[in-house]
């Protein structure tokens, strides 16, 4: 294996997270459209973050959740590949090893929290 080689396997891509809140319907603020007002702004939270490094799926979260579980589902065939229950979780190091190629999907559960992503092994 060259160096070039070994620089890209250890680099990681972020799995884009999406959140739905429990179906609440308060949970995305109204915005004023009258024209002239102000845009609300409010800060990008995000209770995790994900990245994929090879066949490894890491969670870094920055929220503490007394209960997570953490869902890896093959998109196409809808079989679950890997799964774990953390209890009070910083982060999460979950390894695929094995898994055939192809599309996942990664789901985090916290709370009245869903977090969803997807991957290409």
């Amino acid at each position: 294996m060259n160096s070039v080689t070994a620089a890209n396997e250890e680099q990681s891509t972020e799995i884009i997270l999406t959140e739905t809140n429990n179906n609440d319907p308060d949970f995305l603020p109204e915005e004023d459209t009258t024209p002239g007002s102000p845009r609300p702004r409010t800060p990008l939270f995000k209770p995790a973050y994900a990245y994929l490094s090879g066949s490894t799926v890491s969670i870094d979260f920055t929220v503490t959740f007394s209960t997570v579980v953490v869902t890896v589902t093959q998109a196409v065939t809808g079989e679950v590949v890997a799964t774990r229950t953390l209890f009070n979780p910083s982060t999460l190091n979950l390894s695929l090893e094995g898994a055939s190629s192809g599309e996942y999907l990664l789901a985090i559960e916290a709370d009245a929290i869903l977090l969803e992503g997807s991957f290409t092994l």
